[in-house]
């Protein structure tokens, strides 16, 4: 079967057209570097797009939309047409166009720190480009998912990556991929503060960039060397490089490393103390953070700002600039700079003498740093994780290779077979034999290695989970129990949700000589902290109520505070022994029908299904240094004294149920609990449990709980 003439023509008018659409879209990318420009380059392409088939040159377009739409941040579009590209090329068994948009998703997706599908994506990509035997590709992927991990701290995996990366690089000759990924293995070292071989790659990186006139190149390396040296406290040299790299940047128009640069030079005039020369700075990286559209940055330099302005001590500009920094950081979920930003806000609302909004501000960054620490514990069972899967495929390429030197081996046999089939043959059967169990061994070998690491790292997680386990027994061990105060209260009803496996809030009952005690205590930090404190706390309650006989609330919420003060050491003042609790505690007086309230920051609540009345707490709480900053090694509650009517429903509540935010970022706060504490007097006891978790639960939606929360009714 032959094509006429005709056919042939029309086939490479369609080729043509298709070059032709590519070159186009390839001019139009070259000469629009602006921000301007990139956008009406994107408008271009999506207007291309509506006129082309679903052919190959759409899935280039889109895989072409999908890196501009990423280099501006627009990620959530970004990915809609990696996706669309990825779709299209599976449904035109298009592996180039495929492997492409795999890629692009993989960079959207380390940029949104999401490693996991970014890995995948690069995989998935590696595995496809492997296939097509595109080595300048494959090379590609290694360095994507090198810098990954990086990003992780996983630095062995990340070297292996970029040393296979450089490998393929120079094995084609491409001196770009050979000095980008000297410069990838640089910021390695760098980032394990081994700065002199650090600095021996960057230099290595520069000089090959120079020779190519890789102006970028040479710009991202030497501002990583004057990173370096801002570390090492030689800020003239570390200013000298910047400025350096800032001039290459502005040159040839790269606002991404402009930005960078003029955040280091702010950041190393304000470790020097010039502080007018670092807003300088920190403006200018502002203003092109707003231009290019990254949340980020303006997130960070708001920050930046924010800090600079209280070191001068001006604090209207401070609060103006740390208020935005929340803001921005909060709406794109950048929580280190949300917890920096509220770190900074409390120290300059102390300052101002607003004490309450100091704490709440010191509280969502405990919160912020908690939420930190869990996703850092993640990253490194997902790095574990990538290990183990690393080592597999390591074993599984050593065990190819066995089958490949066997296949080799097996070639070479066949020659002596055809000089000599006697001794030929069987020396290719001994050859066989050999090369075959020494594979097995070796498979046998790996695996069992394998095994053992992933047997390790599981007996430690193991171990560590179970003691969580056992510890969260022990917390739920020495709570009272429903029999216990049934005996004296009848109808009672306690919401206890730890936000962890254990908790930092817990509830305490005793009886003596007619007197009811019942506590409510939040201790600080949640889950393992919380948990060890509230050990503490749990012991105190005992000395002071059952061995002392200490009958007065307030009485015992100052003997506490003498306790914690002493055991915890904190006439030391420093800031590994400020622990402390919020506590309300109330002791009903059975014979004369009379209560008595007092607290540390946590109020209570009397209804009698008319009205509400808040028994008020000492601001103060337990332990820690005073709202001034001042030690105490003795602190003065107060108490009030009220009397109990049949019927009445007392309530105590910790703050966790108070401070939790629902998807609009609102508070549930005081004013709905008191509802809330309301609508409870008319429900059967047992029924007000379940309200409670529901009101919890409903209001924060598909958020994370916040804090421990804890609520206690007694109806007499």
């Amino acid at each position: 079967m032959y094509l006429t003439p005709g056919t042939t023509y029309i086939s490479l008018t369609k080729a043509l057209k298709g070059l032709m659409a590519k070159a186009i879209i390839c001019l139009l990318i070259l000469f629009c570097n602006n921000s301007f420009a990139q956008t009406h380059v994107i408008d271009s392409l999506k207007n291309v797009l509506k006129t082309e088939k679903d052919d190959t040159n759409k899935v280039f377009t889109l895989n072409i939309l999908s890196v501009r739409l990423s280099e501006k941040s627009d990620y959530d579009s970004s990915l809609f047409y990696s996706n669309s590209a990825k779709k299209l090329s599976e449904s035109l068994n298009y592996k180039k166009g495929l492997a492409k948009a795999l890629l692009n998703s993989g960079m959207v997706y380390a940029r949104q720190n999401n490693y996991t599908r970014a890995l995948e994506c690069d995989q998935r990509s590696l595995d496809l480009y492997k296939q097509l035997g595109g080595k300048i590709d494959i090379a590609a992927n290694y360095g994507n998912m090198g810098i990954i991990c990086t990003d992780q701290g996983n630095y062995t995996l990340a070297l292996d990556y970029d040393f296979k990366a450089l490998a393929l690089y120079r094995e084609i000759g491409d001196k770009k991929g050979i000095a980008t990924n000297i410069g990838n293995i640089g910021l390695i070292y760098q980032n394990q503060d081994e700065f002199d071989k650090a600095l021996e790659y960057y230099n290595k990186a520069i000089q090959i960039q120079e020779e190519i006139g890789d102006k970028e190149g040479v710009a991202i390396n030497t501002g990583n060397m004057g990173n370096i040296y801002q570390s090492q406290h030689n800020y003239a040299k570390a200013i000298e490089y910047d400025l350096k790299a800032l001039e290459i940047a502005r040159q040839i128009g790269a606002k991404r490393e402009i930005l960078k640069n003029l955040g280091n030079i702010g950041s190393t005039y304000q470790d020097q103390g010039n502080y007018p020369k670092a807003l300088e700075y920190d403006l200018q990286a502002l203003e092109i953070s707003k231009q290019i559209g990254d949340q980020m940055g303006i997130a960070i330099n708001f920050d930046n700002m924010g800090g600079v302005y209280m070191l001068q001590k001006k604090y209207p500009e401070a609060k103006k600039y740390l208020d935005s920094a929340i803001i921005v950081s909060k709406n794109t979920g950048i929580k280190d700079v949300t917890e920096d930003a509220y770190y900074q806000l409390s120290a300059l609302d102390s300052v101002l003498g607003d004490f309450k909004a100091s704490r709440e501000d010191l509280k969502m960054y405990f919160n912020y740093q908690a939420s930190l620490a869990a996703e850092a514990n993640s990253k490194k069972a997902i790095q574990s994780e990538m290990n183990y899967e690393f080592e597999q495929r390591q074993a599984a390429e050593k065990v190819e290779q066995d089958k490949k030197d066997l296949l080799a081996q097996q070639d070479r046999k066949k020659q002596i077979i055809i000089r000599d089939f006697s001794i030929g043959g069987f020396a290719m059967m001994f050859a066989l034999a050999f090369f075959i169990f020494r594979g097995y061994t070796q498979k046998r070998k790996d695996n069992v290695i394998i095994k053992s690491q992933k047997e390790a790292v599981d007996r430690s997680q193991k171990k560590v989970m179970d003691s969580i386990r056992y510890a969260q027994k022990i917390q739920y061990s020495i709570l009272p129990s429903g029999d216990e105060i049934k005996k004296y209260v009848s109808d009672y009803f306690v919401c206890f949700m730890p936000k962890d496996i254990v908790s930092g809030d817990f509830y305490w009952f005793h009886h003596i000589e007619g007197l009811s005690y019942f506590a409510v205590v939040d201790c600080t930090g949640h889950g393992v902290p919380g948990a060890c404190m509230s050990m503490l706390a749990y012991s105190f309650l005992n000395e002071v109520v059952v061995e002392k006989r200490t009958t007065d609330p307030a009485g015992i919420l100052g003997a506490i505070h003498q306790l914690v003060y002493k055991t915890l050491q904190q006439q030391k003042g420093d800031d590994y022994s400020q622990d402390g609790m919020d506590i309300s505690v109330i002791v009903i007086d059975h014979k004369h029908n009379m209560a008595k309230f007092a607290g540390a920051r946590n109020n209570a609540f009397v209804t009698d299904g008319q009205s509400i009345t808040v028994l008020k707490a000492t601001p103060k709480s337990i332990g820690g240094l005073s709202l001034t900053g001042e030690i105490e090694p003795t602190r003065n509650f107060k108490s009030e004294t009220f009397e109990l009517k049949k019927g009445t429903l007392l309530v105590m509540t910790t703050d966790g149920i108070i401070d939790q935010l629902n998807a609009k970022d609102e508070p549930f706060e005081k004013r709905r609990f008191n509802a809330l504490v309301q609508s409870l007097y008319n429900l059967p006891v047992t029924e007000s449990k379940n309200t409670v978790e529901t009101a919890a639960i409903e209001w924060k939606g598909a958020l994370p709980q916040l804090d421990d929360i804890l609520v206690m009714g007694i109806k007499v």
